[in-house]
């Protein structure tokens, strides 16, 4: 089955994530939580994470867990996580109403203003003598329900009497525009004490499109009850700065316009992570010490495009309890080297350079292979556990040219499984096995 590279966290996974700390994010979920709940006043984030590192994940955690921290908002679902250790005698001096915005979802060519309140009002802009009473009438039954579901209750009525039907168009002073939006975000609040506006993958999106969202809501600041959360790559984004207004341009000084405090998002273990999302435990085989080694240097983006690869070549469940390819710490022999140490390490390289990548396969890239394989402490280990029952060598090099120095079209896995059976008959021959 063919999935998506990037995984999109669903409330359940965030859910078991949470509840059993799975990667390790718990903790710096409450610093954040108390952060936001010592602040008096609007206030601006930046977290600020390299891309991959699971902002994006650390972010709904975030939003969730404030949720349920939230009395006035009726969320059963995830009422228990208050017993989790980490949040069981956790307590908040307000109450939060989160909402979150995927900037890169909304990169356009329109106002990000217009796409901004949108998500905030959930539709309610488009209003009934736009699309006819009928259509109107399942849209607000929609949003409704839409609302429920966290809890939220506002009027319709209310968003309208708010924003009137050309709003956006109309609108062209600046204090206007800020009148406009504080009015809706008081409905929105309705009896809670502040909004927390989550913007995300703002590094994602086109430089235009960024600049402009983060200029057009830099009035918000201001007004005491919104905190914004940038989650973004303050580097990506200051780049993106010197692409806009040229490369004198001091992007990291211009983006302080934009934030009261960075925060920096520390990446999460790897192996853990393979654990908590993929089930791929630790495993005594060559297979999963390859991979964890591997993994190890990934960020999670890279590490889900890795894993993939893998699924592609490998029954991966099976190599890694080793009941495919026998590939325990007991065992050592050529087929282990190659097909479950130095197969694993070289589609790693596929996810950060497939240039590279091809360069090898292709008998092309030798001194890649050598620098990449030289750097495998697993690599090293399997070698020297072979070398110590066997009389034979491992120059790798050599192993280098038996394995690729016939070129051929390694496009999938059958064209390596035919091509490794003439590997091993080789590599058997040249060492008279």
């Amino acid at each position: 089955m063919i999935k998506r590279v990037d995984i999109e966290p669903t409330e359940e996974e965030l859910i078991e994530l949470i509840k059993h700390d799975l990667v390790g994010r718990n903790e710096d979920i409450t610093d954040l939580i108390f952060i936001i709940d010592s602040i008096d006043g609007g206030y601006s984030i930046f977290v600020d994470g390299t891309w991959g590192c699971g902002k994006t994940f650390f972010i709904k955690q975030t939003e969730l867990v404030l949720r349920t921290l939230n009395k006035k908002i009726d969320d059963r679902k995830v009422d228990n996580l208050t017993e989790i250790n980490a949040f069981k005698n956790f307590s908040i001096s307000k109450s939060y109403l989160p909402f979150y915005y995927n900037a890169w979802m909304y990169d356009s060519n329109l106002d990000p203003l217009i796409t901004l309140v949108g998500n905030l009002a959930s539709g309610s802009i488009k209003w009934k003598d736009k699309i006819g009473a009928k259509k109107w009438e399942i849209v607000r039954t929609l949003v409704d329900s839409i609302f429920d579901m966290i809890g939220l209750r506002f009027s319709l009525k209310n968003i309208k009497d708010a924003m009137n039907d050309h709003t956006l168009d109309s609108l062209t002073e600046e204090m206007e525009i800020r009148k406009k939006f504080e009015k809706l975000i008081d409905l929105l609040l309705g009896d809670n004490d502040k909004l927390i506006l989550f913007i995300d993958e703002l590094d994602r999106c086109s430089p235009a499109f960024a600049m402009k969202l983060l200029e057009r809501v830099k009035f918000i600041f201001g007004y005491e009850k919104v905190i914004l959360i940038f989650s973004t790559n303050a580097y990506q984004l200051a780049n993106m700065v010197k692409k806009m207004y040229g490369n004198d341009t001091d992007g990291h000084s211009y983006l302080t316009r934009f934030y009261d405090m960075k925060l920096p998002l520390r990446p999460i273990d790897m192996k853990q992570y393979l654990s908590a999302i993929r089930g791929l435990g630790p495993s005594a085989t060559w297979f999963s010490a390859a991979v964890a080694e591997a993994a190890s240097t990934l960020n999670m983006r890279e590490c889900n495009r890795y894993i993939q690869e893998l699924e592609a070549h490998y029954d991966v469940a099976s190599e890694y309890k080793g009941t495919t390819s026998s590939s325990g710490f007991g065992r050592y022999n050529e087929y282990i080297i190659v097909e479950c140490v130095i197969f694993p390490i070289l589609l790693s390289l596929k996810t950060k350079s497939e240039t590279i990548y091809f360069e090898i396969i292709r008998g092309e890239g030798k001194d890649h292979f050598l620098n990449l394989m030289k750097h495998s402490a697993i690599l090293k280990t399997c070698i020297q556990n072979y070398e110590s029952r066997s009389t034979i060598k491992i120059d790798l090099e050599e192993l280098y040219d038996a394995c690729f120095a016939k070129k051929m079209d390694y496009g999938t896995f059958e064209s390596w499984e035919l091509e490794f059976n003439r590997i091993t008959a080789r590599f058997k021959s040249k060492h008279k096995l």
